[in-house]
């Protein structure tokens, strides 16, 4: 898709989806520790079950270390509704260990004085690192313009045509970033999110209750009639029933056993 195209793409979607999903809630100012933290949350979640995790954690711990040196076990039950709650356990358990470790606190303001770059080279280290923890990092607590790209918006940027599966996050986010602009940034992460996690799941994507389905190249191939599809839509469909129909079989042999 040209640049053009993603541009006025971009532009069309964003009114439907503020619409359905409402205005972004405005960012907190937040110490860049809990910047970071906010962060690890919110990768591939909403920021509304983020925030309610976040707050777990500050109403029921007493600070931060504490929540260091708690047991995956106990972090695991605060974090339980969010994705792949063992991995976000053990990034979150890990940053905090390796700033204590380094510093013999958790003040690291003093990493808004760093350049994005020293700032990305610093993070390539730590057990929470990825683009979107660093992009969020960057443009929360410092300010910037930098998209952050998860793995909930990078599946809706590619049904939407807008971005490639070889395409690499950062090189999503550069061009998205151009097109977005610094004032939409949030606004646009957050919508993004919210119809990742009502309708543009990942195996089945709900593209009939979908707000931009129209203008969607996923949805409009999904929502035409079986004999109008493209052939390569029609055969994934075949195979995807062919698929479930084999796991339902095997599970019904084994419930008999």
């Amino acid at each position: 898709m040209k640049a053009a195209d993603k541009s006025r793409l971009i532009k069309n979607i964003i009114p439907p989806l503020r619409e359905r999903y409402g205005q972004v809630p405005k960012p907190p100012e937040l110490p860049m520790l809990e910047h970071l933290i906010f962060a690890i949350l919110s990768e591939d979640a909403t920021e509304a079950k983020a925030e309610a995790v976040f707050q777990k954690f500050k109403e029921g711990y007493f600070d931060w270390n504490e929540v260091r040196v708690s047991s995956i076990t106990e972090l695991r039950e605060v974090m339980k509704d969010l994705p792949d709650v063992d991995n976000r356990c053990a990034r979150l358990k890990g940053t905090l260990k390796r700033i204590f470790e380094s510093l013999y606190s958790f003040d690291i303001d003093g990493w808004r004085k760093l350049s994005h770059k020293e700032l990305t080279r610093r993070l390539a280290k730590f057990p929470a690192n990825s683009q979107y923890v660093v992009a969020r990092l960057i443009r929360d607590g410092l300010k910037g313009s930098t998209i952050p790209i998860d793995n909930d918006t990078l599946r809706v940027l590619q049904r939407l045509g807008v971005a490639k599966e070889s395409d690499k996050p950062e090189k999503i986010a550069f061009g998205l970033s151009r097109i977005v602009g610094k004032n939409r940034n949030c606004e646009f992460t957050y919508l993004v999110a919210e119809l990742a996690a009502d309708v543009c799941l990942p195996n089945e994507p709900k593209c009939e209750n979908c707000p931009i389905a129209k203008l969607c190249s996923t949805g409009v191939n999904r929502l035409q009639p079986p004999e109008e599809q493209p052939k390569t839509t029609r055969r994934r469909k075949r195979k995807a029933t062919a698929k479930d129909g084999a796991a339902k079989k095997k599970k019904k042999k084994k419930g008999e056993k």
